[in-house]
């Protein structure tokens, strides 16, 4: 998990990230990523702390993980088909 981007609000608080996820299965790889509302506004930038207010809402993060392997899925295939 990755963020990539934060948006702040006209204060200059952190209110969403861009997280990144990366899965791999054997040869293939699949990167989902998506726009997320943090729990609570932060003063200033820290990836760990942004993280943690995301994690509080697992099923966002799941699905995340669910569309980066749904991506190595339909990679694969379309590979095979070729």
């Amino acid at each position: 998990m990755q963020v990539t981007k934060y948006y702040t609000d006209s204060d200059g608080k952190i209110t969403h990230a861009k997280v990144s996820y990366t899965a791999t299965v054997g040869e293939n790889t699949g990167t989902a990523s998506a726009v997320l509302e943090l729990r609570a506004p932060l003063e200033e930038y820290n990836e760990a702390d942004i993280l943690k207010s995301i994690a509080i809402r697992s099923k966002e993060l799941d699905n995340l993980r669910a569309s980066a392997k749904t991506k190595i899925v339909i990679s694969a295939l379309t590979e095979t088909a070729v």
